[in-house]
């Protein structure tokens, strides 16, 4: 009978470890770039009709954003003259950068005055 011999295990250190893990086929990655490239071009052409609805409602006033760039204080000016508005109020908070140096202090002040430019008769 062969007499059993003891060994002593020395512990190993371990500093990496197999495991199994699932990654992409080739196949796999076609889909999923296709999937992606669609979804982005589906968002692209279709959220900006979803984001930019017009549909104004009868009021007596036009409320208009200070930030606004000259061409869509035109439309503005379009809109209120062309509507039945009343008045015209512009809002914004102060401006960031160089209002010591300018008359104008605030964004609403700012588009009030280029509305003015504009042609805006002043109304009482």
């Amino acid at each position: 009978m062969p007499s059993k011999i003891y060994q002593k295990k020395v512990p190993r250190i371990r500093l990496i470890h197999r495991q199994e893990k699932w990654t992409l086929t080739i196949q796999g990655w076609v889909v999923m770039i296709t999937f992606t490239a669609t979804l982005i071009i589906f968002t692209i052409t279709h959220i900006q009709p979803f984001l930019s609805v017009t549909s104004p409602v009868k009021a007596d006033v036009l409320v208009v954003e200070g930030w606004l760039p000259d061409y869509a204080l035109k439309h503005a000016l379009t809109e209120f003259e062309n509507g039945s508005y009343k008045k015209i109020v512009t809002t914004g908070g102060p401006l960031p950068t160089g209002y010591y140096l300018a008359e104008y202090k605030t964004f609403a002040e700012l588009s009030a005055a280029t509305l003015k430019a504009l042609g805006l008769a002043k109304r009482s």
